[in-house]
């Protein structure tokens, strides 16, 4: 999560971005490579494979080559281990709960952006007027846009890993919960395909949520309300 945060605001930055605002990002990008490195010395003592795998990809690195940014070190987890390689599959489910975890949280995340871009979207046009204000809504729009892309990429990443350790762990029964992610499932819940009409309208998968423990029959869609003040919060706040 502290990764794909890290990247989220170094994309944000741009040549507008104040000194003090590049300081922070700094700051915040050495406390994550302190963390990186003291999981890639444990990690060695619980996946001695990782330790060879590293020292290859140095091997292969050209010299006075660019340092790789802190979020894009890879941490060589289970899921991402060569086929065949030696694994406890005492770490394959820890990976695999975290995963799950995180594809579930990924998607409150993605529902929740999803609502703020809808409701700034309609404060924007209906109350929002003068070229300050506009600029302040589009550039609350064009930074929910950008979550919700982070989001999306996050489901992926984990969905990966799922169907990676499930083959493994021979796991069932999941992927009617957390299927696969299309770009056409990325939209509001009263948004519906792009060839239906006003009279049909399919709600997307993202929307529905299954009882205590992923139970199928007990599947209830998640509330569409988001308050308003928020939007009107987010356009005036300076």
């Amino acid at each position: 999560m502290s990764r794909h945060c890290l990247s989220l605001a170094a994309a944000e930055l741009d040549a507008s971005a104040t000194d003090l605002q590049r300081s922070k990002l700094l700051v915040r990008s050495n406390a994550l490579h302190q963390k990186i490195k003291g999981w890639c010395n444990i990690q060695q003592l619980y996946m001695p494979v990782v330790a060879a795998i590293r020292a290859r990809e140095d091997a292969v690195s050209p010299e006075g080559a660019n340092e790789v940014a802190t979020q894009a070190i890879p941490l060589h987890l289970p899921s991402s281990l060569p086929v065949r390689s030696p694994c406890d599959s005492q770490l394959q489910e820890y990976e695999w709960r975290l995963q799950y975890a995180q594809a579930n949280n990924t998607l409150d995340a993605l529902r929740h952006n999803l609502r703020l871009r809808a409701h700034v979207v309609n404060y924007k046009y209906r109350f929002t007027r003068g070229q300050i204000a506009n600029l302040r809504s589009n550039d609350v729009i064009a930074r929910t846009h950008r979550k919700i892309e982070d989001c999306t990429d996050r489901y992926h990443t984990a969905h990966r890993a799922l169907v990676y350790l499930a083959h493994i762990l021979k796991k069932t029964g999941w992927a009617s919960i957390l299927p696969v992610l299309l770009d056409t499932d990325v939209r509001q819940m009263t948004q519906g395909l792009q060839h239906e009409g006003e009279g049909k309208r399919t709600l997307s998968w993202i929307w529905r949520t299954h009882g205590v423990g992923g139970d199928t029959d007990d599947e209830s869609v998640q509330d569409s309300e988001y308050p308003s003040s928020l939007s009107y919060y987010l356009l005036t706040d300076t």
